[in-house]
């Protein structure tokens, strides 16, 4: 059941605001003059009162807005470089914000809020032995194999690449902390030891966004989708992106009654999440008719979640320019919109957007498995809130990988321009309400592996080795 009410509702001043989106911003300086650099002050103030959802954390936090005004570091009878109020921005917020979609761009620069927290691992391994961990393998003078592990679970990460119910051992940590000649310190049964990580390497090479790859063996199919990205209508390469939307949609209908269906969301840093829902629609209901709006209503009845979102005149303007340029689902969203907020003022609204769904779990056959990894971001890692609740009674939903890259509980992320400077404010409209995924941690896959073992992973849950041969030269054959 689906609710929605309004929290708050409060004047808010209309003012014309530049927006834009990734790539096209029309106009970027390099340098403008002190009363110009106060009007972008006031501008960028404007845009964080009225059309940042996180503002509100940022003042629980004890952040002062008026406190951008303060101590500008400029000089009224000289340029200033368009960099360096870039620069006052960051100094101004970087205490306060912990949010990786929020992002500053300038003309030389960029600026964003990412704190990421990943494991370290070392290159000693443990079996799990009726109740005892053992080491099995280990690079350290201190830990010697056949030694019994009696620490923490916290530095055990299940990693069946090795073997069968073994075990890395590792250690969160954000990366700008500081590590001495490549080591991390452990406890290992109550006693601090020093122990080499692994560099172990996840990044995938880079590849066109509308590059989706589809492996199809006896048992299982595999999908690779680099991105859900909303394309622009007026793109050479739209088409393209349709049909690979389409196929990764309709994937559980053109092969129903797989064993395992794997996704591959590694380096997919998100865009629109409606892409996951109508693809898990065809999935979980392939028996229910051809019909997709069907499946789609009967999936929506069953999916729960809650956020928080802000509209007010910066951000209808945004979503104006969205309408205009992106899919027509949108243009016909910003009117619905429109009339809700012209009926209300124009005020600057907040609202709650709840879905309660059916108690009832779906019955799933099959293996549903996702591989992620440090670069899954934002509706890149949608599944964790849309299958998990569905699926958790039956325990065949897999992510394999690495933790996400925690970039999901901000949203609907608009892009504005400071009018003098072009300086681009990237500002969500949306907040998750339930924290669902910690922001910069992600979530935490059920069998841990980088991109060298990821296969034998994939294996450690399917069994289906033809899939392992046709699956060999994936991490460089995307």
């Amino acid at each position: 059941m689906a609710k929605t009410k309004i929290i708050s509702s409060e004047p808010c001043e209309y003012r014309e605001v530049l927006c834009n989106r990734d790539g096209y911003y029309g106009f970027m300086k390099d340098e403008i003059t002190y009363k110009q650099a106060l009007e972008d002050i006031d501008m960028f103030i404007y845009l964080l009162e009225n059309a940042y959802s996180g503002y509100d954390d940022l003042k629980l936090k004890n952040f002062k807005i008026n406190s951008i005004r303060e101590n500008i570091p400029f000089t009224k009878d000289k340029n200033l470089k368009t960099d360096d109020l870039l620069s006052f921005f960051d100094e101004k917020l970087k205490p306060y914000i912990n949010d990786f979609h929020f992002c500053m761009v300038g003309k030389n620069k960029e600026i964003s809020y990412r704190y990421p927290i990943k494991v370290f691992f070392s290159d000693i391994f443990i079996l799990k032995d009726n109740e005892q961990y053992k080491v099995i393998k280990s690079d350290n003078p201190n830990i010697k194999i056949g030694d019994i592990y009696n620490d923490s679970d916290d530095y055990l990460f299940f990693y069946p690449s090795e073997g069968k119910k073994v075990y890395r051992l590792g250690l969160f940590l954000q990366n700008e902390e500081k590590m001495d000649d490549n080591s991390i310190e452990l406890l290992f049964n109550r006693k601090k030891i020093s122990v080499l990580f692994s560099k172990t390497n996840s990044q995938l090479k880079e590849i066109s966004y509308t590059s989706y790859k589809e492996i199809i063996t006896d048992e299982s199919v595999y999908f690779y989708l680099p991105t859900l990205i909303e394309p622009n209508k007026h793109w050479d390469d739209f088409s393209m992106f349709e049909e690979m939307y389409k196929k990764f949609i309709t994937l559980g209908i053109r092969y129903e009654g797989k064993k395992n269906y794997i996704i591959d969301f590694r380096g997919n840093r998100g865009g629109n999440d409606l892409y996951c829902q109508k693809f898990l629609a065809n999935l979980f209901f392939s028996k229910d008719g051809k019909s997709e709006q069907k499946k789609y209503k009967k999936f929506i009845k069953h999916i729960s979640f809650s956020t928080t979102n802000l509209f007010s005149p910066p951000v209808l303007q945004a979503m104006k320019w969205n309408g205009n340029n992106l899919e027509k689902d949108y243009d016909d969203y910003f009117k619905h919109v429109y009339k809700f907020m012209e009926k209300n003022n124009f005020n600057k609204i907040k609202i709650e957007n709840s879905i309660k769904g059916a108690e009832k779990k779906i019955n799933f056959p099959s293996n549903l498995i996702i591989l992620t990894d440090k670069n899954t971001c934002s509706s890149g890692e949608s599944f964790v809130y849309l299958a998990n609740p569905l699926l958790e009674e039956k325990k065949n939903l897999f992510y394999i990988g690495e933790n996400s890259a925690g970039c999901f509980n901000y949203g609907n992320v608009n892009c504005y321009q400071l009018p003098n400077s072009g300086l681009a404010i990237y500002l969500p409209s949306m907040k998750m309400k339930n924290g669902i995924i910690e922001e910069c941690k992600g979530n935490i896959p059920d069998v841990w592996a980088f991109k060298e073992d990821i296969i034998q992973a994939i294996e450690s849950i399917t069994g289906d080795k033809q899939l392992s041969d046709k699956l060999k030269d994936i991490n460089n054959n995307l």
